[in-house]
């Protein structure tokens, strides 16, 4: 499990303005015995709980914050200093 490469795919879906909605209209019924076999790794690794979701979620929130990417929070603007 190449686990760089795992965070930037995903990375790159997350960051897509239409994941959520494709999260939510997932066709679950289609899910087959290989695509579970596939996910065991992530969903028995002892980090995949919610409270280190929690955690991400926390940072992730703190992040888009910070740079201005959080609903209802303003981008911020440098201003630049009076000459002196």
């Amino acid at each position: 499990m190449d686990i760089a490469t795992n965070a930037v795919t995903g990375a790159q879906m997350m960051g897509d303005i239409s994941f959520l909605v494709t999260l939510t209209n997932f066709p679950k019924e289609q899910i087959n015995d290989e695509t579970v076999e596939l996910l065991r790794p992530y969903v028995a690794a002892p980090d995949f709980n919610y409270n280190a979701a929690k955690k991400v979620r926390s940072i992730a929130t703190s992040v888009g914050m910070l740079i201005g990417k959080h609903p209802g929070q303003p981008a911020r603007t440098t201003q630049a200093s009076p000459a002196a």
